[in-house]
């Protein structure tokens, strides 16, 4: 509720064009808040946590999956810009900790498949949080 409340208030008050929070460990949701993008949390981007084998909240896969925040701008005329937000998934391998473009990567079919299916649950971990992630 604090970060919601401080997100409120700093969206309609400043002349900002987003808003990229981290801090949980974990993919949260994006939405658009008093007309600026707000991602709630980007994960651990590309330090993933969980490894194979480890307990507690080192053993959550979600800690393996990232958001990147992508901000388009465009100019529609003199000094008025659009933008145009999206979010890119980033999954990190369990073992390896090699960072793959997680939509595509999962349909890689040069890649194994067991890798496939860990991708794969990034991509749908993620976008339980951010439907249109890709």
């Amino acid at each position: 509720a604090e970060n919601r409340d401080f997100a409120a208030a700093l969206t309609a008050s400043a002349d900002i064009d987003a808003l990229v929070h981290h801090g949980p460990h974990v993919v949260q949701g994006f939405e658009v808040l008093n007309d600026t993008p707000v991602w709630w949390s980007v994960g651990n981007l590309l330090s993933g946590m969980a490894r194979a084998g480890q307990t507690g909240r080192y053993s959550d896969p979600r800690s393996r999956d990232g958001l990147g925040a992508v901000l388009r701008f465009q100019e529609d005329g003199p000094g008025n810009w659009r933008l145009a937000p999206s979010s890119v998934i980033l999954c990190n391998e369990e073992v390896s900790r090699i960072i793959y473009p997680g939509v595509e990567a999962a349909q890689d079919p040069t890649l194994d498949p067991q890798l496939r299916d860990q991708l794969q649950g990034c991509v749908d971990r993620t976008r339980m949080a951010v439907p249109d992630a890709g």
